[in-house]
């Protein structure tokens, strides 16, 4: 493993941008209040070309953080760009600050609509990730994180942000909003650290679990020859994603609106897919039998920290267990494999409880109106919410 370099590193191949000479430190900020913070000039960068030239300093200011999340780093946001954003019609808005000519502050944010609204949003692949403005650690972050924010409240009306944990630097902000456009939940975790190997884990999970595990496996090798494949080429990375991407689209077949939004996210994931394959850093497997793949998963190991992105199942083994038996592989990986946390991903979802007892808050699918003449914006909202709620259940003709 190489750490979390491959977010540090300029990629190779299709990934690669030609060589930019360094960024020269932006031009004075207009005089406006939220620009008076102490040592720290702001500006949005609005062209691409400029985008593009942030790329060496971003990625810098993400290798220097506690947690490297690749969601904040740079390729993660120009991936997004050219296969969400700018496809959409979206603008680029990402808010830079720079001090003694140094980025020390990275706020990717786009625009949807410029009029009569405008309305920000995060500049990602909007699949539930994890949000946060990107700051150098100093004693200054908290400040320059507060002008940060009331720079953005003075350019839009209403902000969506995917998720935002209760550890990041913007959580304050967003929570202290009392948004009435947003969803509570937790983002179930594994801290490895705390056990000295996987058996060790194991033993503190429920006796109903572990038979669970037991049971399924048995299933499985009564059906035939389980085979677990750790992907390391680039072909069998697009089959095994295509294949994700092809039992979760049917699952939602039946509905006009999440079959489509979910195809739009699977350039995206083959990409950002390719990005850490090549460096070294995804961790993807597939559980077959016989000529049957059966379930899939993907994740990102990022320094000492495992996320797990996505997964999927043929729900003609369900009996047998393929997603948990997998998830349960992975986990084993993460402990032969020195990972320190192994990230379960956004959701309450019952069986991810079975493999831990921990957790952290995480709000998603806000809505932020920034003052209270914009407030009534977030009725419209919601009621836009509610009509692609009912034509999200309704039948194909």
């Amino acid at each position: 493993m190489l750490g979390n370099t491959w977010w540090a590193a300029r990629p190779s191949g299709r990934h690669a941008f030609q060589s930019h000479s360094p960024v020269a430190a932006p031009p004075q900020a207009q005089d406006r209040a939220y620009n008076q913070v102490e040592g720290l000039s702001l500006k949005f960068v609005t062209d691409e070309a400029q985008f593009r030239g942030l790329q060496e300093q971003w990625t810098t200011l993400h290798a220097t953080q506690d947690v490297t999340f690749p969601e904040r780093s740079f390729l993660w946001a120009w991936i997004a760009w050219e296969t969400i954003a700018r496809p959409r019609g979206y603008k680029l808005q990402i808010l830079t600050g720079y001090a003694a000519g140094e980025l020390v502050l990275v706020l990717p944010i786009v625009l949807q609509h410029e009029w009569p609204i405008r309305i920000g949003r995060w500049l990602g692949p909007e699949i539930g990730e994890y949000s946060d403005v990107l700051v150098k650690r100093c004693d200054h972050s908290e400040q320059w994180t507060a002008g940060a924010w009331a720079a953005v409240a003075s350019q839009f009306h209403l902000l969506r942000i995917p998720a935002v944990r209760a550890d990041a630097k913007l959580w304050p902000h967003v929570e202290r909003m009392r948004s009435p456009h947003r969803t509570f939940t937790t983002a179930p975790y594994i801290e490895c650290s705390l056990w000295p190997d996987w058996q060790s884990y194991l033993k503190s999970r429920t006796s109903s679990f572990r038979a669970d595990l037991k049971r399924a496996s048995r299933k499985l090798r009564d059906s035939g020859e389980p085979r677990l494949i750790m992907i390391d080429r680039q072909d069998q990375l697009r089959a095994a994603l295509d294949w994700i991407f092809e039992n979760k689209i049917s699952r939602f077949s039946h509905t006009h609106y999440a079959a489509k939004v979910l195809a739009t996210k699977l350039e995206f994931c083959r990409r950002i897919c390719l990005v850490a394959l090549e460096s070294g850093q995804l961790h993807m497997s597939e559980l077959w039998v016989g000529s049957h793949r059966i379930a899939a998963q993907w994740g990102i190991h990022s320094g000492p920290r495992l996320s797990a992105q996505m997964n999927a199942w043929d729900e003609n083994w369900r009996d047998c267990g393929p997603g948990r038996l997998l998830g349960a592989d992975s986990i084993r990986w993460a402990f032969e494999n020195a990972v320190g946390l192994y990230d379960l991903g956004i959701g309450k979802n019952e069986f991810k409880y079975r493999y831990t007892d921990k957790d952290l808050v995480v709000i998603t699918d806000v809505v932020v109106a920034f003052s209270p003449l914009d407030r009534p914006l977030l009725s419209i909202i919601g009621a836009a919410r509610s009509m692609r709620s009912f034509l999200r259940k309704m039948p194909r003709p």
